[in-house]
């Protein structure tokens, strides 16, 4: 658990370092509009996780016949190539291309998640995950930041050179000290998709889940390609506009990290579905002003 908590730390530090710059190397390729880079913007971003929702299943299929800790491996060597390749773009279509590929490589924090989840004991799972999604909250308040100072001290391109260094310390790590008690099921045990769903106890609730999570992401990725805009069109005069969006983009990450462990052992006592509805309803509440 604590390779994969540095995994998905490294991970998330990495990743989270691309929204507060892509406006700026979008523009540094030759977008000059702000418009237009609000709009490249939006799409290089949502192209990686549009892309994931195709292919993520497929993952996750393999997963199950081959181990999780080859889909580490194999999402933590992928990234890092095309994050080093993305610092040498010479245009849009180089970024948007390399981008889409990202979602196609990518998936090490929920095989991590899936990983920790098939191995951990049962009355554990709780304190387990909510400790291990510290790791990708600590790497996203800590990405930002690192990221903005790193994009105004060495440069755009060179930041995405330390997020492919990063993400090949992940692979090697992962690599050297994770293990896993995999047991391949024999082909005549594996059902297909239909009977998968028709022998879950509440395949309603499955289904719930899912409107739930695309509800809540659709409202986290709908504002992260554009602040880095947003934040400039306050403060057209800022000199620090990269390191600025690093700060704002961390800001929500401080309380999660004191939130999760805290949250992933009251649901072990009261249930995931009640802490779910009071976590939902308190972002909503505070999302509005």
């Amino acid at each position: 658990m604590y390779i994969c908590w540095i995994g998905t730390f490294l991970t998330s530090a990495a990743l989270s370092q691309v929204a507060p710059i892509l406006p700026l190397y979008i523009h540094e390729l030759g977008i000059s509009d702000m418009g237009s880079v609000a709009m490249w913007s939006g799409f290089a971003y949502g192209s990686t996780t549009l892309v994931m929702t195709f292919v993520s299943p497929a993952w996750g299929k393999l997963a199950d016949e081959y181990g999780r800790k080859p889909m580490l491996l194999r999402a933590s060597l992928g990234m890092a190539v095309i994050l080093a390749l993305t610092a040498f773009v010479s245009s849009i279509g180089q970024l948007v291309v390399l981008r889409l590929l990202m979602g196609i490589i990518s998936g090490y924090n929920s095989g991590a998640i899936t990983l920790i989840a098939t191995e951990t004991p049962r009355e554990k799972s709780g304190w387990a995950l909510g400790t291990l999604s510290t790791g990708a909250v600590c790497g996203q308040l800590l990405g930002p930041l690192s990221g903005g100072y790193l994009a105004e001290a060495v440069g755009v391109r060179e930041n995405f050179m330390v997020m492919g260094i990063l993400l090949l310390l992940n692979f090697f790590l992962s690599l050297r000290f994770i293990r896993e008690e995999f047991v391949r099921p024999e082909r005549k045990n594996v059902k297909n998709l239909r009977e998968i769903w028709h022998s879950l106890p509440d395949p309603h609730m499955l289904l719930w889940m899912f409107v739930t999570t695309y509800l809540v992401m659709t409202t986290l990725f709908f504002v992260q390609p554009m602040l880095t805009i947003y934040i400039q069109a306050l403060d057209p005069q800022t000199d620090h506009l990269a390191l600025l969006a690093g700060f704002a983009f961390a800001a929500s990450g401080i309380s999660a990290v004191l939130a999760a462990p805290y949250l992933g052992r009251l649901a072990d006592r009261v249930g995931a579905q009640k802490v779910l509805c009071i976590s939902l309803t308190f972002a909503a509440a505070v999302s509005i002003p």
